[in-house]
């Protein structure tokens, strides 16, 4: 397997949601590839569609949680049931409108599951992404934002810096990884955090 992917499983009784996550499998290939959330090889992200049945739901989601396989888990939400969309997020890591689009769902998986690799945590780590390549610790940090598909001004914002500060650092970060454009640089950050999570394993 491509260590830039990542790996999503669905968790959901619904066929349609299952058929749904097999073409978008397809069609993000690039990006994504599907697993199982009750096998036991690894999964970055589980998707887990509610059903509703509060009572349920806690219990599928405590057992997701529990399980040393599964890295994050994300939760569909209908944005138009607020008091439910609340109870889920506080035991998920990851919450997305029910109503997203293919591209922006999978854009959301893989965000995540970036982000979960130390983007806010990172400031007193010894060694960062892109240290062995010459990246500084901040330009590691732009490139983690820029991964997480921020814009520069939202890096800017995040990171309280200057735009053109932001644009500096992903210049040299462009040129000291070796890529030419975002969706590269999102590729090579997938793969430089596998190989270090090998490495430290």
């Amino acid at each position: 397997m491509d260590s830039a992917r990542i790996v999503v499983a669905l968790s959901s009784d619904r066929a349609l949601m299952h058929e749904g996550m097999r073409a978008l499998g397809e069609q993000f290939s690039r990006w994504i590839v599907l697993g199982l959330a009750t096998g036991l090889d690894p999964v970055d992200v589980v998707l887990f569609d509610p059903t509703g049945d509060e009572d349920r739901d806690s219990s599928v989601l405590a057992a997701l949680r529990e399980r040393t396989n599964v890295r994050r888990v994300a939760v569909l939400v209908d944005r138009a049931a607020p008091q439910m969309t609340a109870r889920l997020a506080a035991s998920c890591d990851v919450v997305i409108g029910a109503d997203a689009t293919g591209e922006r769902l999978i854009g959301a998986l893989v965000r995540s599951t970036v982000a979960t690799r130390g983007v806010v945590d990172q400031q007193e780590s010894v060694a960062w992404l892109g240290r062995e390549l010459g990246l500084s610790h901040r330009q590691s940090q732009v490139a983690r934002w820029c991964a997480t598909g921020l814009t520069n001004q939202e890096i800017a914002n995040e990171m309280h810096l200057n735009i053109e500060t932001v644009k500096t650092h992903l210049k040299r970060c462009f040129r000291l990884m070796g890529v030419r454009n975002r969706a590269e640089l999102v590729a090579t950050v997938l793969r430089l955090d596998a190989t270090t999570s090998r490495d430290s394993s």
